[in-house]
């Protein structure tokens, strides 16, 4: 069994603050906040078994079980608080007065990769008779929870007079992952008797609210770069999910029984905005304002 939990934030902002730098400075200053996240979960599951039963003058049974159990998780239980995103790079209660421009970016690159595999074989033999049990199970369960915005926002109001704005928001979180069972049973004797059975199954799950927005916030630009606002999601799960059983009964009555099943389950639920609401957008110039999702 191997469980692994990474639960994390990455912020890079301003709160409560007045940040200025007068409109006709000579110098072209820049506000640039920057947050990445790039957690990663590599794991490997295994387990073997092996079981054999020899009975010279009766019978010889073997009964063998493998299992193996994968929880790997990024995000979910946000640290901080239910409102802050796992990775943000924001103004909050902020107001901004700058020659230069404003860049907020926020980047979620987390990554999932694990191998589950688990084996088991029985083997049982005997003069009367011989019976092989044999099971093999894997459960490997994996996901990725993490809000990743930028924003600049106010609880009531707030100003931002730049030569240009632009928040970007963007999240490539991927899971890969092999979940694999193999049994074998082999029953011989007079009478041969196996059983065998193979379970995959695998769950993968990445839930994410990326954003780019401004609220409750008077922005003017007096650049000609304008305004921009764009929210993005690649979020991606490969997955291959794989079961194999044999069973082999030999003798005057031979009896196989073998049965052997993958599940593999995959959602991605995410959410992808750009916005401005609570607030006004002016350009002073000839710059654009637009936001892309």
């Amino acid at each position: 069994i191997a469980e692994n939990t990474v639960l994390t934030t990455t912020l890079a902002h301003i709160d409560a603050s007045s940040v200025s730098r007068p409109i006709n400075s000579t110098a072209t200053p820049v506000i640039d906040l920057d947050a990445k996240s790039t957690s990663s979960v590599i794991a490997l599951v295994a387990s073997a078994s092996v079981a054999i039963g020899v009975g010279l003058g009766g019978a010889g049974i073997g009964a063998s079980i493998g299992v193996s159990i994968a929880r790997n998780t990024i995000g979910g239980a946000n640290p901080v608080d239910s409102v802050t995103p796992e990775v943000g790079a924001y103004l909050f209660d902020t107001s901004v007065t700058y020659a230069g421009a404003v860049t907020l970016d926020a980047v979620g690159g987390q990554v999932i990769g694990a191998l589950v595999v688990a084996m088991s074989a029985a083997v049982g033999g005997g003069a009367a008779a011989g019976v092989g049990l044999s099971g093999a199970g894997v459960w490997a369960e994996n996901t990725i929870a993490a809000d990743v915005q930028a924003f600049i926002a106010a609880t009531t109001t707030a100003t931002v007079s730049a030569a240009s704005v632009a928040l970007s928001a963007s999240d490539t979180s991927a899971i890969a992952a092999v979940a694999g069972s193999a049994s074998l049973a082999a029953g011989i004797g007079t009478v041969g008797a196996a059983i065998s059975v193979g379970v995959t199954l695998a769950r993968n799950t990445i839930t994410s609210d990326v954003a780019a927005f401004l609220k409750n916030v008077a922005v003017t630009v007096t650049g000609s770069l304008g305004i921009s606002l764009v929210a993005s999601n690649a979020a991606s799960i490969t997955v291959i999910a794989a079961a194999a059983s044999v069973a082999v009964g030999g003798g005057l009555v031979g009896i196989g029984i073998s049965g052997a099943g993958a599940d593999a389950a995959n959602i991605i639920r995410t959410k992808t905005n750009a916005y401005a609401s609570g607030g006004s957008l002016t350009s002073t110039k000839t710059g654009s304002i637009a936001w892309r999702a």
